[in-house]
């Protein structure tokens, strides 16, 4: 978020319901409506960075919000019938991230970037030496920005096309034209943060040539590489009989590939893998 100038406001569940036919999920929860609206006012009037905001909304709040997730936790637990991790668990985790009885944003850091590491290290299903990337293969990356600031992320695919290093993510529907909308904007919202890199390292190679690839996949005939000419865009949603929605779809995922010069676009059939 910091990387990308969002501002983040933390919060807690105040309800919720135990999800059909089952004894530790819950669904439709509920947000307590007067935390999230006396931030977003705070916001509102907020002259600074999501930076600045975000590390002091860390460590003023942090710790007041976590009580409160965990006491309602116990009392939607009681009265929805529901398993849910034990308090005891939550304070455990909590006094990993106090120095002296209070919450300390380093100590935070310093507990959640190795099991960032190590989810993106289960995510990457497939491993290939670096030096011998091939379609399909998953990419690590550990991101540094000039502030120190450390995050680990995993690609969908990553290979090399013509000397140049693809980072893609792809998005899939078997059965509907294009996959969610939500999906997509999944997608992007991590290209976008690769797309922005000034600097990218593979094993012993510096300062490696790369671009970005969002791949949609779906009931579609022929192949559509965006960015894109109208005439070839139009020929394109005739051809697959495309409804108003499903061409907003495309022009607005156009204009994002024409404004992020990294960025491209690929739009083609669904292809079942083994």
């Amino acid at each position: 978020m910091n990387l990308l100038n969002i501002y983040v406001v933390l919060a807690w569940y105040e309800d919720a319901d135990r999800k059909p036919n089952t004894t530790d999920r819950i669904t439709n929860q509920i947000l307590n409506a007067e935390c999230v609206t006396e931030k977003l006012f705070e916001l509102s009037q907020y002259q600074m960075s999501a930076l600045h905001w975000n590390t002091t909304h860390f460590e003023k709040d942090f710790e007041t919000v976590y009580m409160n997730a965990v006491e309602s936790y116990k009392r939607i637990s009681l009265s929805k019938d529901v398993n849910m991790h034990v308090p005891q668990a939550h304070m455990l985790k909590l006094k990993e991230f106090q120095k002296d009885n209070h919450f300390c944003l380093e100590n935070f850091k310093d507990a959640t970037l190795p099991a960032s590491h190590a989810a993106s290290l289960r995510e990457s299903v497939t491993m290939h030496e670096l030096e011998a990337l091939d379609q399909h293969a998953k990419g690590v990356f550990s991101i540094k920005n000039y502030l120190g600031g450390e995050y680990h992320l995993t690609a969908d695919e990553v290979y090399w096309e013509d000397g140049k290093l693809v980072i893609q993510e792809s998005k899939n529907s078997s059965r509907k034209k294009f996959p969610s909308k939500n999906d997509i904007k999944d997608g992007l919202f991590k290209l976008i943060l690769f797309a922005n890199l000034t600097h990218v390292e593979v094993g012993k190679r510096t300062n490696v040539q790369f671009s970005v690839r969002l791949k949609l996949t779906g009931d579609f005939i022929g192949t559509l590489h965006l960015p894109n000419d109208r005439k070839n865009i139009d020929r394109f949603c005739i051809e697959n009989q495309l409804t108003q929605t499903q061409q907003n779809t495309i022009e607005l995922l156009n204009r994002e590939s024409c404004e992020n010069e990294n960025l491209g676009v690929w739009i083609t059939k669904y292809k079942y893998q083994q």
